[in-house]
């Protein structure tokens, strides 16, 4: 309520304002019990940071959770919507051209669609010549389709849209 009571001092000033999203992490306890978290090759959660993990952009409960985080956020009296930390599960350390160590996400839903995609199962530790390609192009439109589809909701509403995207793989 705060920040509410302050847009006024902002808009009289033309200063834009923009209402703040979290993307890929949530607290984990929070979300304890909920079908969301990047898991690694073994289940395990990805931690983002101390008492946070990473949410999976292929899981359609993130989906709906971000989704509805920004619809809710696109009603507020700013003039855009941003979303922050698109990161998809851990970051590499060290991309080759042939060879990848594990990094990303693993859960079942990343499984599915990989396999999808690129017709062979998803290479759940690390990944070997095309495979190396095949993943990297598999992140990328991953992140792609969560953003669109967040763009479209906050463009819906004429607002501006805003993303922090660390991680263009």
């Amino acid at each position: 309520q705060f920040l509410r009571d302050k847009l006024q001092n902002f808009q009289e000033l033309g200063i834009k304002t923009h209402a703040y999203v979290q993307g890929l992490n949530v607290v984990t306890k929070a979300f304890d019990a909920e079908d969301i978290f990047c898991v690694d090759a073994w289940r395990r959660r990805l931690a983002y940071s101390k008492g946070r993990s990473f949410i999976c952009p292929n899981n359609p409960n993130t989906v709906s959770l971000l989704s509805g985080r920004v619809e809710r956020a696109v009603l507020e009296d700013v003039d855009g919507v941003y979303v922050d930390n698109i990161l998809f599960g851990i970051p590499p350390i060290t991309v080759f051209s042939d060879y990848l160590p594990f990094f990303g996400c693993s859960c079942v839903h990343c499984q599915e669609q990989f396999h999808t995609q690129f017709g062979y199962s998803l290479p759940l530790k690390e990944k070997k010549g095309q495979q190396v390609i095949d993943y990297l192009e598999f992140r990328a439109r991953s992140v792609q389709k969560v953003i669109e589809r967040l763009s479209r909701i906050v463009h819906s509403h004429q607002k501006q849209f805003g993303i922090n995207l660390y991680d263009p793989t």
